[in-house]
């Protein structure tokens, strides 16, 4: 998903900006030339509007100008390959790129950067932002779990087992509710349980990933 045809990336940006404190304030966005990017960029002044945006753009073939930008890159590709080389190796198999839980696992391998890699003064950047650790750790990516759903229906409903098996697929940064993938779609809730490790493994669960975060 590249520019700004699709509003999926957009948004992202916004509710990242939002999670930093920055939804109303003015702000500096730096990129490369590339027409799809800089549409982008323009498709996140849209949606923010009245804040501010500025943008930063460094000169071609000035890679060097991107040392920051660059390093934070490698860093999380360098945590996509051990995330998706871990959980091929639980499963037994390869997953194909184009698989929904490719996608859910670059959302989470970027959430676990931003709180948990530890910088030159002994800080995350969660930590330098708010003061404190983050709590999100516990589970693994893709593993099966227990998650109680939302009660649905009449009065009869009370008496239907609230417990399903899910997908763990991440966190909503904003709010911290578990993020879960159903054979019916994606749910987020607050509550759940760890299965026994021998039963959080098996190919059913690429088959409990039927949506994208778009």
């Amino acid at each position: 998903i590249k520019g700004g045809s699709h509003e999926f990336p957009g948004k992202r940006i916004g509710a990242f900006l939002r999670e930093l404190g920055l939804e109303h304030v003015d702000v500096v966005l730096k990129g490369d030339q590339e027409p799809a990017l800089q549409d982008l960029l323009r498709e996140v002044a849209r949606i923010r509007a009245p804040a501010k945006m500025f943008f930063e753009q460094p000169a071609v073939g000035s890679s060097q100008s991107n040392g920051m930008i660059e390093r934070g890159i490698l860093t999380t590709e360098g945590q996509i390959r051990v995330m998706k080389d871990a959980l091929e190796t639980r499963l037994g198999g390869r997953i194909p790129g184009e698989h929904g839980v490719m996608a859910w696992l670059v959302e989470f391998a970027a959430v676990l950067v931003n709180r948990y890699e530890v910088g030159h003064d002994g800080k995350t950047a969660y930590e330098r932002l708010w003061g404190k650790s983050s709590k999100l750790l516990g589970l693994e990516f893709g593993e099966k779990l227990k998650y109680k759903r939302n009660r649905s229906g009449n009065k009869l409903a009370k008496l239907d087992c609230m417990w399903e098996d899910g997908v763990f697929l991440g966190y909503r940064s904003c709010s911290g509710e578990v993020i879960v993938g159903t054979g019916a779609g994606v749910m987020k809730t607050r509550t759940f349980t760890r299965k026994p490790e021998e039963e959080r493994w098996s190919n059913e669960n690429l088959e409990l990933v039927t949506g994208v975060p778009w």
